[in-house]
């Protein structure tokens, strides 16, 4: 008994140690897609010069946190500005800003479609032209990466000092609702 109760001790104690590889998590993947996410306080710009100097597409992006040193009442101008800009305004995402509740300063969230660099540009001279100041969040990358070597790229994101995380594009089945 004694050395029953000892055997599935070594078997959990080993089988719980081992960590998972999460480049392999799932079988089933988006071919040619990977999704990255920068450490809290990376600047929007180095994450772009990261992915450019790979030479790779970025298909969307989430979550660049700005604050605007314009005061409250420029708040539609902001959102007029933000909506004006065609990678901003794709598959049903629109620029948008909103007065923060306990500071009232402007805040800009957004999504970016299709961030090449003629928008990355933009971009760069829309930040300047609201006065936004890039506050520290994580910012999301979904990029599109040579099929076949989605595995590869999650590797190389994992082991750059500014990313966070990498991952696949994973399908998930939520199975009969």
């Amino acid at each position: 008994m004694k050395n029953n109760i000892l055997l599935i001790f070594i078997l959990v104690t080993f089988f719980s140690s081992c960590k998972k590889n999460d480049i392999e998590f799932c079988d089933r993947y988006v071919e040619g897609e990977v999704i990255i996410g920068t450490k809290e306080d990376v600047k929007f710009e180095d994450a772009l010069l990261l992915i450019n100097m790979n030479f790779l597409d970025i298909i969307s992006c989430f979550g660049p946190l700005y604050e605007s040193s314009f005061p409250a009442d420029s708040l539609e101008y902001v959102i007029s500005v933000l909506k004006s800009k065609p990678y901003m305004n794709k598959n049903g995402w629109a620029g948008g800003a909103y007065l923060h509740y306990q500071t009232n300063k402007i805040i800009c969230i957004n999504q970016m479609m299709d961030l090449d660099i003629a928008s990355q540009q933009d971009w760069h001279r829309t930040v300047q032209q609201l006065k936004l100041c890039q506050k520290d969040n994580v910012t999301s990358f979904l990029l599109n990466v040579k099929n076949g070597k989605e595995k590869r790229w999650v590797r190389y994101f994992k082991s750059n000092f500014i990313i966070k995380w990498a991952e696949l594009n994973c399908y998930i089945d939520f199975g009969p609702l």
